[in-house]
């Protein structure tokens, strides 16, 4: 499966990586906790996408590992470049694209099932939701890895 890789800009832990060398550990659990806030704002159908998250390079980064993670996370409408359609649908197949051919983006918004709050920048949003709560989160990391 292709994978899509997320870095928010945290720039809470921006500020405190000048300051001191945040430990693998609390960077792995506020990015955990990320991936837990971002769950009721990720596209939902089946719950192969929400379920595929998982955080990488240790803790720097949330994984969507799904052909589809990428072209849900923009949330814009992509065609192929000469049918100009997004899709072809078959009953004995289901969804399909012509093979090899890369598709073109268009400002035509996704419509997501359970939107507004599910949609396009999944954890972006949950983020900015959710910042008093990862602020404590890393506090909380930070005082049990120093001893405090």
């Amino acid at each position: 499966m292709d994978g899509f890789s997320v870095r928010v800009d945290t720039s809470v832990l921006t500020a405190l990586e000048k300051a001191v060398e945040i430990p693998e550990s609390v960077q792995k659990m506020f990015a955990n906790e990320l991936l837990k806030l971002s769950d009721p704002y990720t596209p939902f159908a089946s719950g192969v996408l929400k379920d595929s998250g998982r955080v990488t390079e240790g803790g720097k980064a949330i994984e969507y590992n799904t052909p589809y993670a990428n072209y849900l996370y923009h949330g814009k409408l992509m065609v192929d470049p000469k049918t100009r359609k997004g899709a072809f649908y078959s009953p004995d197949y289901g969804f399909w694209s012509r093979p090899g051919v890369p598709k073109e983006l268009t400002d035509r918004d996704l419509q997501f099932q359970g939107a507004p709050q599910r949609g396009a920048f999944w954890v972006q949003r949950a983020f900015q939701v959710n910042t008093d709560a990862l602020d404590g989160v890393l506090v909380h990391a930070l005082k049990q890895e120093l001893g405090g």
